[in-house]
């Protein structure tokens, strides 16, 4: 991104914790730099917002001790600049959409079931088309972003997998089998 943060950035202020080891200050202060670096992430993408580019996404955390050191880093910023409001912490991802024109959409993908007739093919298909739909979020995902999607449960996953299958299957075109079958004889 081309843009540069607008928000106010913070450096590193742990001298109101006391009585910390070196590797708890590692901690700290990398939760305090996790916090600062998705803020300037998303206000950048804020400012393309603002300007209708709706291509490109707020940013998404790797795994859970990530999005656990933003939360870590939030609360440490508001436990040190006490004399701010709150307010100026919030997460810049939940401000609401700038209105403006829209230039650049944001991507979608609409997965279309087709109609069935009886009840058992409309599960199969009520099925595909759910797998469907998570093979779309999730390829748009790790078209994306740099980290790759990982998967809430196995029922997730086994549906990508199901879904990607089934697409494999459908881009594949059918050859014949030419392959020589000749009987084998002993001499």
């Amino acid at each position: 991104m081309s843009l540069t943060p607008k928000r106010t950035q913070y450096c590193v202020q742990l001298s109101n914790i006391k009585f910390r080891t070196p590797m708890q200050t590692a901690m700290l202060t990398r939760q305090w730099e996790t916090f600062e670096r998705v803020e300037n992430y998303n206000d950048v993408v804020y400012q393309q917002l603002q300007k209708g580019n709706r291509g490109t996404l707020y940013y998404q955390f790797s795994n859970m001790t990530e999005q656990r050191d933003y939360t870590a880093g939030q609360t440490l910023h508001l436990n040190y600049y006490t004399a701010l409001p709150a307010s100026t912490f919030a997460p810049i991802s939940s401000r609401p959409m700038p209105d403006g024109p829209v230039l650049i959409k944001a991507p979608q993908c609409t997965p279309m079931a087709p109609i069935v007739a009886s009840a058992a093919a409309a599960s199969a298909t009520t099925m595909a088309a759910a797998d469907m739909a998570i093979h779309c979020v999730v390829s748009s995902f790790n078209a994306t972003h740099t980290y790759q999607y990982n998967f809430p449960s196995a029922e997730e996953q086994m549906a990508y997998r199901r879904a990607a299958q089934a697409l494999d299957a459908a881009t594949t075109p059918s050859t014949p089998d030419y392959t020589c079958r000749v009987p084998m004889t002993r001499r």
